[in-house]
Order: C-alpha cells, then sequence, then structure tokens
C-alpha cells in the first residue's frame, strides 16, 4: 500500500492506495472490480481513485494535477485481463460461500479442467451465457466441511451435479460470472505455456501465440503416440490410470491436475529417450 496525503485548508487526508488486488479485502475487490467492468474508458481510473480515496463530495476534483497523476500512476496495475491469480478467492451468492481453486489452478483435479475447458470454450466460440454459468458451477463450490486445508471446496461428482448448481446460480452478477472467466482464461493461458514443450502440439507460429482473452491458444489436447482414436485429457486420464500409479480411472480424476501433467510429461520424456536409443542403435547396427 502506498500512502498518500491530500491537503486542504483546513485538513489533511490520509489515505492508502493499493498496489494490486492483493492489497484489498475480498469485498473491497468486488466493489472495485464491479466498478472497473461498468465504466468506460479513461474514466475507470478516476472512478476508481474516487472509490479508494472515499474523499468528501468534491475533493477528488480539488486535488493538485501533479498529485492527482502521481495517484492514478499507482493504480496503473488495475486493468481487467485474463490471470490465473483469482481476484477474489471466493463469493457469496444467496447466502451461500462458493470458493474458486487456487491461483493457477493448484489444488484443481484432474477432472476438473476438460469439463471447465469445454464450457470455456463454448462460451467464447458462441457467448452462450449458459455456458459460462456452467464453467463457474464446475470450479466454484461450496466448501466442505471435511475438506482439508488444500482444497476446501466439496469435490466435484460429475457433470449432471454442475448443471443442477448452473440452475441456483441463474441470478449470479455480470462481475462475478466475468471475474471466473478471467480467472479460467489465465489457467488455460498459464497451463498451455508451462506444459507445451511436452503435452500440446505446437500451433504454426508457437513463438507468437497471442494471449488476449478473445484468443486464448487452442489446446491440441496432449499429445499421445498412437494411431488409435484421440480423446484428449480423458484418453491421457487412461493412459495414466493403466499405469496403475495413481490407483484406477476414478481415483485419477480426482488427482490434482499439476500431479497428473507432471506424471505424463515424465512419460513423453522417457518415451522420447527410448525413441532416440532405438534409433541410435539401427544407425550402429545399419553402419
Amino acid at each position: 500500500m502506498i500512502r498518500v496525503s491530500i491537503k486542504t485548508e483546513r485538513f489533511t487526508y490520509t489515505r492508502d492506495l493499493p498496489e494490486s488486488w492483493q492489497d484489498l479485502t475480498p469485498k473491497s475487490r468486488l466493489r472495485l472490480f464491479r466498478i472497473v467492468c461498468k465504466v468506460q474508458g479513461n474514466l475507470v481510473s478516476m472512478a476508481a481513485l474516487n472509490y479508494l480515496l472515499s474523499l468528501p463530495r468534491g475533493m477528488l476534483a480539488m486535488i493538485p494535477s501533479h498529485q492527482l497523476e502521481q495517484m492514478l500512476e499507482v493504480l496503473s496495475w488495475l486493468k481487467v485481463d485474463q490471470d490465473p491469480v483469482p481476484i477474489v478467492d471466493s463469493f457469496e451468492h444467496r447466502g451461500v460461500h462458493y470458493y474458486l481453486p487456487k491461483a493457477k489452478f493448484d489444488n484443481g483435479k484432474a477432472i476438473e479442467y476438460p469439463v471447465a475447458d469445454e464450457f470455456f470454450t463454448k462460451f467464447m466460440a458462441s457467448g452462450d451465457e449458459q455456458s459460462l454459468l456452467n464453467l463457474v458451477a464446475t470450479i466454484c463450490r461450496p466448501a466442505d466441511p471435511n475438506a482439508d486445508e488444500t482444497d476446501i471446496r466439496i469435490p466435484f461428482k460429475n457433470r449432471a451435479e454442475v448443471l443442477v448448481r448452473a440452475k441456483t446460480m441463474r441470478h449470479l452478477s455480470v462481475e462475478k460470472r466475468f471475474l471466473v472467466l478471467l480467472y479460467f482464461s489465465g489457467v488455460k493461458a498459464y497451463v498451455y505455456n508451462l506444459y507445451k514443450k511436452w503435452l500440446f502440439e505446437a500451433p504454426e507460429e508457437d513463438d507468437d501465440v497471442d494471449q488476449d482473452l478473445d484468443e486464448a491458444p487452442e489446446e491440441k489436447l496432449p499429445v499421445r503416440k498412437t494411431d488409435g482414436p484421440d480423446f484428449g485429457w480423458w484418453g491421457s486420464y487412461l493412459d495414466v490410470a493403466s499405469s496403475g500409479v495413481f490407483g484406477d480411472y476414478e481415483k485419477v480424476l480426482h488427482t490434482r491436475f499439476h500431479t497428473i501433467c507432471t506424471w505424463l510429461i515424465k512419460k513423453r520424456i522417457e518415451a522420447d529417450e527410448m525413441e532416440e536409443r532405438y534409433a541410435a542403435s539401427r544407425i550402429n547396427h545399419n553402419g
């Protein structure tokens, strides 16, 4: 937080300006996010500053221009963009608290990602609000009283449960839907950039992927060296289950998503190394 002082002839007002979303309380984050979503263009920063300073009416216009510019510079971070770090950890809707996954989908389960990704892709392609609500209902869930500290949310069961939960969220505010959309879009970009070398087929211009929300990277689902049909993540999960490392298929689905990705990378590296050794042995044999 940056402390600023606004002086008048009679009073001096001292305020703390945040340097990131995390400097604010969850309630203040939601209120500020609502302002950012509703106000357009160059007025966003001024509207945000007016809310954060909470000065008497008319005081904002009395701040000297040079000091106003300095305060607006402090708020240069304030923008609406995809980010794998959620703006809020949870939100309330009709008396129920819904919790988002942790930053970078750290505690997300394997089963959640492809389901959420399906709804995200449908919404981005068509603008269908029901698909966006389904995305929210997939990854935002109430607290489980028996949960451990790694994931406070009730376990993900199935798509049918998601659709039922989405119905209870049909009056969810636009800004809460939007902040979940920004978070998951940021997660998709993070997952792609983190694992693209091993798990995804690179696009033609892989080094110049546009990370804007409107053009989130299209994942050519995990590369699987097989001549059979490609079932994307679900097929990769079947491969993992066949190894027995994490248990049967159901247990794999409820294993941490990033743990499964790490295992898939390990197997991919092992397969590549085996191919290289085989190719080298053929060269030596023919040589």
